[in-house]
């Protein structure tokens, strides 16, 4: 009588572990990449959104908000990564910088935008 084995050797399981390992060792840092960078995202909207206000109520009062309250900043949906501390008011009242920082990986350290008057959004700190 013969014997008919079925299923696979020891060798074969091993090697498609070792690609599965190979291919998350690729995959998972740039998923990790591309996830921070979407979560950026947030952060800009937010901080476009201050400068559109910052601008009406400079047309208004002459000069910019150092308050967020003042221009009355209220994203449309909460911000989830992200919080705006405080609209950083420069000694020139026709100057401003608006903050976004967050921690979007749960470690110790903020990730950190900045924006101003000319709308230029500088990514201060990583996370």
């Amino acid at each position: 009588m013969k014997r008919k084995d079925k299923g696979f050797t020891l060798i074969e399981l091993v090697l498609v572990l070792l690609i599965t390992a190979i291919l998350m060792g690729i995959a998972i840092p740039i998923y990790q990449y591309f996830l921070k960078r979407a979560k950026g995202i947030e952060a800009q909207l937010a901080l476009r959104e201050i400068v559109r206000l910052e601008r009406m109520y400079y047309a208004d009062h002459d000069r910019y908000s150092d308050s967020v309250s003042d221009i009355g900043f209220s994203p449309m949906q909460p911000l989830r990564y992200y919080n705006i501390p405080t609209i950083d008011p420069i000694s020139n009242p026709n100057k401003f910088t608006a903050r976004a920082e967050g921690n979007i990986d749960g470690d110790p350290d903020l990730d950190i935008w900045l924006i101003n008057e000319k709308e230029i959004i500088i990514h201060l700190a990583e996370d």
